[in-house]
């Protein structure tokens, strides 16, 4: 089937390239999708939109300058499919018609072509249609006059904020109308009124109206003053009988387009409005005029008005996702009258009702009828919903009315589902009513307002009643309407129409609203955000979190350059929430604002280079905007889609912040854009006290720091699930895909493939588990991993249906040196938008003592092909393969900007955005290898350069730190080498008992781990390799780390083949010399311990130690309590002394054990498989609490410096150290307080200089000290008391 579509562009007078023609096609597939347990359409460029409904997106770069003109979409060829083959797909949902369109969208100073189409869709005849291919011709027009009325809202310059200076007060309004502020009113805000001059009055504010979405529609820059009516303000002072009256826009907004479309929107950010009052200004303030006479003959007697009234209240949330939020119950009280006041209402017109009905119900639908005077107006059905928490349905009709009082009945049939719910949204009422003064005020419009060129007369009876009357229709400008017939009891006034509607507001001053009060004083500092300008990086958050913040912000002022070719450092600024909302959003905490201002900050820089790159959202967020159910549980808010029934369907994203160029808008329906490009990246750090931010951001800082160096930078660790009953094998797959796209693009890092399927399953009461995949998997956040990317099923709290994860685990992780960035494709593992739980992803980030710095992490359910692409994406832009140097942030926002998927929106960066992942550069090299070789005769020992590596010879490498060739001369420091045999062969066992085998690669088996010195960029070091090598030489790896006080690097070679055995090997009988302790050192076999004591082995041989894997039998090993069955391998944790591979040492934490006797049996291999065994017998106390040992002061006596060391028994769990010193008569002269992660076995952190708390030096002479440590997780503390001697 051919189509052809044809689109015209009037961009006024221009001139026309040639035209482009281009085809494109779609090679569609279908693959299982487990969320849905059905089969999706998907194909090239084909994105799957919420309920799996294909669009057709293809975008490329822009390269000629000029509009779009003439686009012609032609040859479009499609299948026609039957239901039948549609898997997951509703019918009813499809698109009617292709409906393409070409336009030009905008990624910071590059401009992209972007198409968007319906591939699958239903045709005017009800087929449904699956487009193969088609073609697109344009041209590009250089336009002389622009003509069309679109206009893009950008910032038009730097300006300061209105709030920059004087004093300020803030009010709020929970309802549109005219509002009154006595003097009582004024005083009680904190404005003397004694001293106050009238005429320096001024009220601010935008109304309380939500913020227009879409980034084209015009909106306030700043704080817009608004016309008043001031009483009395002529003799300059503010009397008792004074008053001020004012127009306010409260939280709901009315569309007038006609009468029979008239709906309202809810402000979902806030209840009320928000005004700013000034009264210190030199400036008199702006009054209401008269407006303009129009003495034109009418053409029109306007004798009515429209009014329209709402019931509508938010209460009730189903599922706790989403923007929607409904009223009344149903359920149990099936039968609610509703009544609406209507004075002097028009009984010939119909009254129009609209309404939206909420139900539950999993197999039958449900059915609400609505009644005026007992009579049915209309029945609203809800259909069954299914999976889905609910439906909903908007019904609307009409009636004619009897009275002015409307009495709507609503009743609820559940159809004989007892467990079905129900719940009222809202209820629009529209009627007519005639211009007659009552004695209150009120507002009103007359759709002939509409038209253009007519001349209406408003005739309104009762003037006695009226005060005043306005004409309301411009918010800041509110006009005084004057009486043009002053003799009668009649008011008139006439109305040119231009075909925009007007609106009026009948003003009765003893009617008028009073403000609500937020307090009785001054509440808004000064502030101007507006003069910002060439700001880099921006950290929103609370007042509160201000302090912790500044910490982020002060690190990257000092240490991060704008660019790889600029090194000035970027400008950071933290900015209060709260100040956000009063300049960009009138006062209201809507997340709009925090768009604006950053699209603000965006417009308006100098350069290219110093626009806004980064957005860090510093706090949690809720579902709950306006803390309806969870009050203050809103930090930073996310924007929330409308879709409120579907925790697969539905999302949360920060993505909104991210969209600032207008061509990003497509429509306004409250959802997010797919062909929209991000033009900042976004992170989001949420935590929820003040506590956990000082929590994070110390771990933050931590990882910066020289702290976090270690060769864990060069491991990436990926798990992948094994699916559901076998039927998604996909996820192991697709893995695989982005694993060797690592491996190819950079070698120099070390994949551990933990692919639950190549391993056994065990079965449990508890279900399927993989207790050694859960084993590494705990151990690459231990013993560190650069990147851990969990690719499978999961929820709030667990990963796996194996459980290969969970909160409480995440809890025992304590891993503050060696923090990884974590991505989880997965389902809901980080709902952090939920104040009803703590999800597992929300803990790793808060967790105090470990977990991960940083997570590309999902918030709601994610489809596999969504999570493939993430992956796939993420392989290419996050390890640099394509020279950029990017912060991980910066290769997701490119992975949704170039890949593009399905769920993107709710695919979030957890951490700091302008961090880079601690990948060290490349630029360590291999000089050479050698062996040492024994001359038979002479005993003389030489060295013989190899490329083969046989088992037993001892070798030598020597080798160099480079940078562009050139070895760094200046480089110091530690050299970590691993030898990796040849890679292992595994497959997938498909334990599920369906799908397809997935074969691959592993690296797995270590056959050196050692450590060298670095001296002015060179290195050498010594091995004896493992008997226990392949047989025949294969192709190995050596992977090297280098650190020195300045900087690290990464290297590998594979140049080299490790295998066979080396005749000339000297003999070896002499096993390894085995030592045992627990917890130190100080250790004697026998004595006591805690219940998880640490495990100390330090093991010598001649020739060093046996790590590999490749021999069944020979690993390190250590046995508890003679559990043969269960022997605990110990390779992983056994490294080198440095310089010395004949000695090392294994450092292992025991499981925790019962308190009584235990023993320990530990076996360890040498290269020529000798072993040894020991034994060591202890005692497990049950926890006595936290215990300090060996507190001293060293050096002692000092002059002006020593340090406070300590030991204890809970070495790894984080504390808080407080040393006091004492003159021997007992005053306090110092304190001092350090936190300490106690990783050292010796505490040495603590350090001082013998000066008091006010810089003084302290006299010689004998000082006491208290020394007090507390364990912060369990709170337990203990202290000694010891003296110190001043020299």
């Amino acid at each position: 089937m051919k189509l052809q579509y044809l689109i015209f562009f009037f961009l006024g007078t221009f001139l026309v390239s040639a035209q482009e023609n281009l085809k494109f096609s779609v090679e569609w597939s279908q693959q299982y999708e487990p969320t849905i347990n059905s089969n999706v359409w998907t194909g090239n460029d084909v994105f799957l939109q919420n309920n799996f409904i294909p669009l057709y997106i293809k975008q490329w770069k822009k390269e000629k300058s000029g509009n779009l003109s003439n686009v012609n979409f032609t040859n479009i060829i499609t299948n026609r499919i039957n239901t039948n083959v549609l898997g997951g797909l509703d019918v009813d949902l499809l698109p009617n018609g292709f409906n393409p369109s070409l336009r030009i969208v905008k990624e910071r100073e590059n401009e992209y072509y972007s198409i968007q189409a319906n591939a699958i869709y239903k045709n005017t005849n009800g087929e449904i249609l699956q487009v193969k291919s088609f073609q697109v011709s344009y041209g590009l027009s250089t336009i002389s006059k622009q003509t069309s009325n679109f206009k893009v809202a950008q910032a038009s310059g730097v300006i300061n904020s209105v709030l920059n200076t004087g004093t300020w007060y803030k009010i709020a309004v929970d309802k549109t109308g005219v509002f009154k502020m006595d003097a009582s009113f004024l005083e009680s805000i904190g404005i003397e009124t004694s001293s106050l001059d009238p005429k320096k009055i001024r009220v601010f504010g935008n109304g309380g109206a939500m913020l227009p979405e879409l980034l084209s529609e015009p909106r306030k820059q700043d704080l817009t003053e608004n016309a008043i009516y001031v009483a009395g303000e002529n003799d300059g002072v503010f009397n008792d009988n004074d008053y001020v009256l004012f127009y306010a826009q409260g939280p709901i907004s009315w569309n007038l387009e006609n009468r029979t479309s008239i709906t309202h929107k809810q402000n979902i950010y806030s209840e009320y409005g928000y005004y700013f009052i000034n009264v210190d200004s030199e400036i008199n303030g702006k009054r209401i005029i008269n407006a303009t006479t129009i003495n034109n003959s009418k053409t029109i007697d306007v004798t009515t008005f429209t009014d329209y009234l709402l019931h509508e209240k938010e209460l009730f949330n189903y599922i706790r996702v989403g923007r929607k939020w409904f009223g009344e119950n149903f359920t149990i009280d099936n039968q609610q009258d509703f009544t609406f006041n209507f004075p002097n209402i028009v009984d010939t017109e119909a009254v129009i009702v609209n309404g939206n009905f909420s139900a539950k119900s999993s197999s039958t639908s449900s059915i609400y009828s609505l009644s005026y005077n007992n009579i049915n107006v209309f029945n609203s059905v809800v259909s069954a919903s299914g999976s889905l928490a609910f439906r909903d349905i908007k019904r609307s009709g009409t009636f004619t009315p009897i009275a002015d009082d409307i009495t709507l009945n609503i009743q609820w049939n559940n159809n004989g589902d007892l467990s079905a719910l129900a719940y009222l949204d809202y209820l629009e009422v529209i009627a007519d009513r005639t211009l007659t003064a009552t004695g209150k005020q009120f507002g009103f419009v007359n759709f002939d307002s509409k038209t253009t060129g007519e001349v209406l007369e408003y005739n309104l009876t009762n003037d006695t009643e009226i005060d005043f009357v306005w004409n309301v229709s411009d918010l800041a400008n509110v006009q005084r309407i004057i009486d043009t017939d002053v003799n009668t009891t009649n008011f008139k006034f006439k109305e040119l129409t231009d075909g925009a509607i007007d609106k009026y507001q009948i003003v009765k001053i003893s009617d008028a609203f009073t403000p609500i009060k937020l307090s009785n004083s001054p509440n808004v500092e000064n502030q101007n955000l507006h003069a910002l300008q060439d700001i880099h990086y921006v950290i929103v958050t609370k007042k509160e979190f201000i302090k912790e913040a500044n910490r982020i912000r002060d690190y990257h002022r000092n240490n991060t350059p704008i660019s790889e070719t600029n090194s000035e450092k970027i400008k950071v600024e933290v900015v209060d929430v709260d100040q956000i909302y009063n300049e960009f959003g009138s006062g209201a905490p809507d997340i709009t604002a925090i768009r604006d201002f950053a699209k603000y900050l965006y417009d308006n820089s100098s350069s290219e280079e110093m626009k806004l790159k980064y957005l860090c959202l510093f706090g949690d967020a809720s579902y709950d905007y306006k803390g309806i159910e969870h009050k203050e549980t809103q930090i930073v808010p996310t924007y929330l889609s409308t879709i409120s029934n579907s925790l697969s369907n539905s999302y949360g994203s920060d993505d909104y912040y991210g969209f600032l160029d207008a061509s990003d808008d497509v429509q306004d329906n409250g959802e997010l854009q797919v062909t929209g490009k991000l033009d900042i990246v976004t992170g989001r750090i949420p935590v929820g006290s003040i506590t956990k931010a000082n929590q994070y951001v110390s771990k933050l800082l931590n990882y910066y720091s020289t702290k976090s160096r270690g060769n864990w930078k060069t491991k990436i660790t990926l798990l992948g699930d094994d699916g559901q009953e076998g039927s998604d094998q996909s996820l192991i797959r697709y893995l695989e895909d982005s694993a060797l796209k690592i491996e190819d693009n950079n070698p120099d890092l070390n994949l551990s493939k933990l692919y639950t399927d190549a391993f056994k399953e065990e079965i449990t009461s508890g279900g399927g588990r993989y207790p050694e995949i859960t084993k590494k998997f705990h151990e690459a956040f231990n013993t560190g991993s650069l990147v851990i990317n969990y690719f499978g099923h999961g929820n709030v709290f667990n990963l796996g249906q194996e459980t290969y994860l969970d909160i409480a685990t995440i809890k025992s992780f304590r891993n503050l040196n060696n923090l990884p960035l974590f991505i989880t494709v997965t389902c809901d593992f980080s709902r952090f938008d939920d104040p009803t739980v703590l999800s597992g992803g929300e803990e790793l980030i808060e967790g105090a003592y470990g977990g991960a710095v940083a997570m590309i992490t999902t918030s709601r359910e994610i489809s596999i092909g969504s999570g493939n692409s993430i992956n796939r994406g993420l392989a290419d832009y996050l390890y640099s393969f394509d020279g950029k140097t990017r912060t991980a942030a910066e290769a997701l926002r490119d992975v949704k900007n170039n890949v593009g998927f399905s769920n993107e929106f709710f695919v979030y960066f957890f951490g700091d955005p302008a961090m880079k992942l601690s990948l060290p550069k490349e630029g360590i090299e291999i000089s050479k290898i050698e062996k040492y070789v024994t001359d038979s005769v002479s005993e003389e020992i030489s060295l013989q350069t190899v490329t083969d590596l046989n088992a037993l010879s001892k070798i030598k490498v020597t080798g160099s730190i480079k940078d562009s060739g050139n070895i760094l001369s200046d480089f110091t420091g530690t050299l970590s080498v691993i030898l990796f045999d040849k890679e292992i062969d595994r497959k997938t066992l498909l334990n599920e008992g369906a799908g397809n085998v997935v074969n691959f690669k592993s690296l797995e088996s270590k056959v050196f781990v050692g450590e060298a010195s670095v001296k002015n960029g060179k290195f050498s070091f010594d091995f004896v390799l493992s008997k226990d090598v392949s047989v025949s030489p294969e192709k190995a790896k050596f992977s090297f780390y280098a650190a020195s006080d300045s900087e690290e690097r990464i290297g590998s070679d594979f140049t080299f083949k490790v295998g066979g055995l080396d005749p000339e090997a000297p003999e070896d009988d002499i096993p390894p010399v085995i030592q045992l302790y627990m917890d130190d050192e100080t250790f004697i076999d026998g004595g006591n311990t805690s219940i998880t004591p640490k495990l100390l082995a330090k093991i010598q041989d001649a020739s060093g130690i046996n790590t590999s894997l490749n021999s069944i039998g020979h690993n390190i090993t250590v046995v508890v309590d003679g559990d043969l069955a269960n022997p605990i391998s110990l390779n992983e944790f056994y490294t080198t002394e440095k310089d010395d591979f004949t000695k090392g040492i294994v450092t292992y934490k025991l499981p925790e054990l019962t308190p009584g006797n235990h023993n320990i049996t530990f076996k360890a291999w040498d290269t020529y498989n000798n072993s040894s065994t020991q034994t060591l017998s202890f005692y497990a106390q049950e926890d006595k609490g936290f215990q300090l040992s060996r507190v001293l002061n060293y050096p002692n006596p000092f002059i002006n410096h020593t340090e406070f060391w300590f030991k204890n028994n809970r070495q790894g769990e984080p504390v808080e150290i407080t040393v006091q010193i004492y003159t021997l008569s007992g005053k306090l002269v110092k304190t001092i307080h350090t936190p300490d992660s106690n990783l050292d076995e010796i505490s040495r952190v603590v350090t001082w200089d013998g000066k008091d708390d006010f810089g003084n030096k302290l006299g010689k002479g004998v000082y006491v000290y208290k020394l007090k440590v507390k364990e912060i997780i369990s709170g337990q503390s203990d202290e000694k008391i010891e003296k110190l001697v001043i020299l």
